[in-house]
């Protein structure tokens, strides 16, 4: 009978925290600040499982622990898989129950592949820093500045005029060479 009651009351502690996950959505907004874009928005959602989290102190979650992510900056959706150090980031990052910071950061490079941003002059971009704020019905949202990184025209290097000009030497000295040289 002992035993019975033992794994009843397991099984039952076992449906109560089961019960008390429970998944959260938080809108995400964010606008570039300065550069060439500025004034660009963006928008999107961070889904997880608050039951993770206690609460106190630095905690984080990323996609290992069911973070997902998407973000519409400059025509298009970003996911979390997006980021450029994907399962281990983005990372939603809070202290003591409050949303911190969003670590998303996307470039032309992520890891081995490409992501596609489809706006000229765009490297990649990144979140950071955020703002939580609650309204009234108790949706929560978070803004936070999106940082651009611009690619520019690259300018070609002094070092390369100075590449032609030894090539260019080296190939009259062979040509004076061949000439000097008796048949």
């Amino acid at each position: 009978m002992k035993t019975i009651t033992s794994v009843l009351v397991m099984a039952l502690f076992m449906c109560v925290t089961e019960a008390g996950a429970a998944e959260t959505s938080v809108q995400v907004s964010g606008e570039v600040l300065d550069g060439t874009f500025i004034g660009e928005t963006g928008s999107g959602s961070v889904t997880f499982d608050d039951a993770l989290l206690t609460g106190a102190g630095e905690e984080s979650l990323t996609p290992e622990n069911g973070l997902t992510l998407n973000f519409i900056i400059f025509g298009q959706t970003f996911f979390e898989s997006d980021d450029i150090d994907y399962t281990v980031e983005p990372s939603l990052d809070f202290r003591d129950g409050v949303i911190v910071a969003l670590d998303f950061i996307v470039n032309e490079v992520n890891g081995d592949t490409l992501t596609d941003i489809d706006l000229e002059g765009v490297f990649g971009f990144d979140m950071l820093n955020v703002t939580q704020s609650i309204d009234g019905g108790g949706e929560i949202s978070i803004f936070g500045a999106v940082n651009v990184d611009e690619t520019g025209v690259v300018p070609l290097p002094g070092a390369l005029a100075l590449f032609a000009a030894a090539i260019a030497g080296l190939g009259g000295s062979t040509r004076r060479r061949k000439r000097q040289t008796p048949p």
